[in-house]
């Protein structure tokens, strides 16, 4: 059975036991693909980290504001207020625990950092810069203890062990029982033989309308700033804008399989959205000043002006083994778009 380790920036890029391709090497050892190795520093790493996205994301700065608003003076906000208290006590506890239970179930094989380490091989290591440390990072410590265990742990057991990363220090670690490789590459390498799915499922899901739907939704929550406008026309201010004519582009044969486990297939597939915004100000041209008002005046206030955006973006979605969508995953990643990001999908007459 192939060994393999994987690393702490795997998990935290992958949602720690959400995405898709963390899912597929959970449920490739459940089913005894792979053996999955965890030194206990690595553990405790990921831990840290999950505990650290709850804390960003547990509404700690809401609650601040909720404690000073109106809300804490009535009932209901008491309620509210007291309830999301409760949610922040339980949560790092509730996302551990899920956590913990999918390595159970992927029967992670857990190992400890020796007591007689070679402590000497990996400061060596340190003054000569070799990897996992380099100039740009001096301070790898964690991840050569971890490697220095993987390898005392293959040369007990004579085994070797691939070390799924996408950290380019661990790319150039050099060790004749341990073997980088991309995580990404080696997942792919996992489904490639259900790729036949692809194609007949593509169609199914893409002319679904949740698909189509969330795609609208996500759009319009994009672009629903009056700020990108003004800036895109140079203009201080604008009456009113509307979003309309979103279409959504995505090639079946662009559909891609990325994740494959309990009869659930995820796909990522690159979607462009094109979107006409059509914005009504004032006609800055026709203004003249008042000298009794002493201020700005217009002839015409309230011109039109349509401005077209196009944003090409990643999308994963979920579906059974019928072709039945399940689920659009993630947008964008999951990442809120930048307003920069924005800004460039803009063109226009104006412009």
């Amino acid at each position: 059975m192939q060994n393999v380790f994987i690393d702490t920036c795997v998990f935290e890029k992958e949602w720690f036991y959400r995405g898709p391709r963390i899912k597929t090497l959970f449920n490739a050892a459940s089913k005894g693909r792979i053996r999955i190795i965890l030194p206990d520093l690595t553990e405790f790493e990921v831990i840290k980290h999950l505990e650290s996205k709850c804390e960003e994301h547990d509404g700690s700065g809401g609650l601040h504001k909720l404690d000073n608003s109106m809300l804490k003076d009535l009932p209901e906000g008491k309620k509210l207020i007291n309830g999301l208290r409760s949610l922040q006590s339980h949560l790092k506890e509730s996302v551990t625990k899920m956590f913990l239970g999918e390595l159970k179930r992927a029967s992670v094989r857990r190992i400890k950092i020796p007591a007689d380490l070679n402590v000497l091989k990996v400061i060596e290591a340190y003054k000569n810069r070799e990897a996992p440390f380099s100039e740009k990072k001096k301070e790898e410590f964690p991840d050569a203890f971890v490697l220095e265990t993987l390898e005392e742990w293959c040369e007990d057991n004579n085994e070797e062990c691939t070390i799924l990363s996408k950290d380019s220090d661990m790319e150039h670690y050099v060790s004749k029982r341990l073997h980088y490789m991309d995580y990404e590459v080696f997942v792919q390498e996992l489904i490639d033989e259900e790729e036949h799915i692809t194609t007949k499922l593509a169609t199914d899901i893409l002319d679904d309308n949740r698909f189509v739907n969330a795609l609208t939704d996500w759009t319009q929550d994009v672009l629903d700033n009056d700020v990108y406008y003004c800036a895109a026309l140079q203009i201080e201010d604008i009456n009113d804008y509307f979003i309309k004519n979103i279409d959504i582009y995505a090639e079946k044969d662009d559909l891609r399989l990325v994740g494959y486990y309990d009869d659930t297939c995820v796909f990522e597939i690159m979607v462009t959205i094109t979107t006409e915004i059509e914005v009504w100000h004032p006609d800055y041209d026709s203004a003249y000043w008042d000298s009794e008002d002493h201020k700005y005046y217009f002839l015409d206030d309230n011109v039109k002006d349509t401005v077209k955006s196009e944003l090409i973006i990643p999308v994963e979605i979920s579906a059974d083994m019928n072709g039945i969508l399940i689920d659009v995953e993630s947008i964008n990643n999951g990442d809120r778009m930048k307003e920069r990001e924005i800004l460039s999908s803009f063109s226009g007459s104006w412009n």
